[in-house]
């Protein structure tokens, strides 16, 4: 039974994935018993402990071997607050806090103090207003447009300036719908060969500002 038990105790953990960033709680399972190792447990834990991790899986490979397949979170944007720039993951997750933007990414302004929601790294956003912002530069994006700035101006105002040109959206609007609305827009003025100043999509039909 000693053989076995040695055996089977963890001796190597393999990382599979593109892991740029320092990794956390690995060592906790080095010299552990593999067969009483969860590997569920692992993952959440791992989870946690790594910021810059959106999923992560283990697998066990006996006799005594961990594999750990990563997939990394894309920062989505920056929120300033108290003269700090907070980068934030698609889910709003706080990844970072930064004096300077070392990530060319939109920055969220918003009209209200949150520090007390901005604690600590690994802190997770959960405001509507933020959360369908985040989701809205997802969304411009994949139409083809890079938004510079994202002001939160009230509780249903969302302008996404890009260039010289705003976008505003509604909070409590369908997300989707605005952006079907802004791509059949975006689309139809590339054939036209015009352009716009700003673009309201609160409202049942857009208005257009040339």
């Amino acid at each position: 039974m000693r053989a076995v038990d040695d055996a089977t105790r963890i001796t190597s953990i393999e990382i599979i994935g593109n892991t740029q960033k320092d990794l956390y709680g690995l060592q906790a399972y080095n010299g552990r018993s593999i067969l009483f190792t969860s590997e569920n447990e692992i993952a959440s834990h791992l989870l946690r402990q790594n910021v810059w991790w959106s999923a992560v899986t283990v697998q066990k490979k006996y006799p005594n071997r961990l594999a750990v397949f990563v997939i990394m979170t894309i920062p989505t944007a920056y929120l300033f607050q108290d003269k700090r720039y907070f980068l934030l993951s698609e889910s709003g997750r706080v990844l970072q806090k930064e004096a300077s933007k070392s990530y060319s990414l939109p920055t969220i302004k918003y009209y209200e103090t949150i520090s007390s929601l901005l604690q600590g790294v690994g802190e997770i956003i959960d405001l509507k207003d933020i959360t369908k912002s985040l989701m809205l530069i997802r969304g411009v994006r994949n139409i083809g447009l890079s938004p510079d700035s994202v002001d939160i101006n009230s509780r249903d105002m969302v302008a996404l300036q890009i260039g010289s040109k705003q976008i505003e959206f509604s909070i409590e609007k369908a997300g989707e719908i605005q952006l079907y609305q802004l791509e059949r827009i975006v689309r139809q003025f590339k054939i036209e060969g015009k352009t716009y100043k700003r673009i309201d999509l609160r409202f049942d039909r857009p208005i257009v500002e040339f």
